[in-house]
């Protein structure tokens, strides 16, 4: 598996045959440093929505029932949808 930009920080496949992907934050180009892709044809399938426009993830995520919380490097933690990778909850965490 060949990261985007970066490197893979983090890697976790789901039941459904997707794999989250986190590439390393550091001079990361690119929607999203957190995206999802299908592990068959190895496109991409979402790239996970930011808090904030100039913002970026930093930290590892933890996946439970389909939902991904991660922080962000602005110290916001978000909820995301595995499905669609978009937010579904987010609150300051710094």
């Amino acid at each position: 598996m060949k990261p985007i930009s970066t490197s893979i920080h983090q890697i976790k496949e789901l039941p459904n045959g997707s794999i989250i992907i986190l590439e390393n934050y550091y001079k990361f180009i690119g929607e999203s440093n957190l995206y999802c892709i299908d592990k068959k044809s190895q496109q991409v399938i979402w790239f996970a929505e930011l808090p904030m426009p100039d913002d970026i993830y930093s930290n590892k995520f933890s996946i439970n029932n389909y939902e991904i919380t991660i922080a962000s490097w602005k110290g916001i933690t978000v909820k995301i949808d595995s499905n669609t990778g978009k937010i579904t909850d987010k609150i300051l965490s710094k």
